[in-house]
């Protein structure tokens, strides 16, 4: 699905870069976050552009960026932006249910969005150039689904979170939120992975129950971990101790 979205606004350093690689003869879009919060009408905090072009290639373009990890990550310094530019990429084998064993580039837009947890966060945006409007890339309705306030996984919920079981504790995250609901296909997906949460580092679960308890009510997010069964294995106290009588008079 591609339309045309004129409102969102990218910042004209981010634009620069968008359009240096184009001019270079790759793609380049913004992705991820960003579009999501610029189309929810949120200044992004962070702006992240997704590109054809493989590391070597970016460096060439941005001849002081940086590169130090191998998942494809160059960081470019734009003005008064630090904007990381990654290049497609499809990931492979999540022996610890976290982390890609295997990562390889690819020179597909799709198949990188397909990698994404949810269809919020999918979706790419080019800025327009040369007085063409800018283009919306949302094969996964991610745009239908922020309207209608809808956590939905990408493509099949239970592969996702196979490959990175944080994304369970994610759902609840943004939907807690953002006051958004889990889609029920994706809710199954996360009761029958729910296990997989066993595998995670405390502290990777403590950054995102801290997350989770900055939502307007921490305790209907707290409710919800417990119908998605996530609470029994990330606090199991606190799943025992919801069937603990409370006087109400203390």
């Amino acid at each position: 699905m591609t339309g045309t979205v004129p409102h969102i606004q990218v910042p004209a350093d981010v634009e620069r870069v968008v359009a240096r690689l184009v001019a270079a003869g790759h793609e380049a879009y913004v992705v991820g976050g960003s579009v999501r919060d610029a189309l929810r009408g949120v200044d992004p905090h962070d702006w992240d552009i997704a590109t054809s072009a493989t590391p070597d290639e970016i460096q060439k373009v941005f001849r002081h960026a940086l590169y130090l990890n191998r998942f494809g990550t160059v960081v470019v310094r734009q003005g008064d932006h630090e904007i990381e530019v990654t290049t497609y990429r499809v990931e492979a084998d999540y022996a610890d249910h976290r982390h890609p064993t295997s990562v390889a580039f690819t020179d597909s837009l799709h198949e990188d969005l397909s990698r994404r947890d949810f269809t919020m966060n999918a979706m790419a945006w080019r800025p327009g150039v040369d007085g063409k409007p800018g283009e919306l890339v949302d094969p996964f309705g991610g745009q239908r689904d922020l309207e209608a306030r809808v956590v939905r996984a990408v493509g099949e919920p239970r592969e996702r979170f196979a490959e990175d079981a944080l994304r369970m504790l994610r759902a609840v995250r943004f939907a807690t939120r953002l006051g958004f609901t889990i889609d029920p296909r994706t809710a199954d997906g996360i009761r029958d992975s729910a296990a997989l949460a066993k595998g995670l580092s405390g502290e990777r679960v403590q950054q995102e129950v801290v997350k989770i308890l900055e939502a307007p009510k921490p305790s209907e997010a707290f409710r919800l971990l417990s119908d998605l069964r996530l609470l029994e294995v990330i606090c199991p106290e606190l799943e025992i101790a919801k069937e603990t009588p409370q006087d109400k008079a203390v």
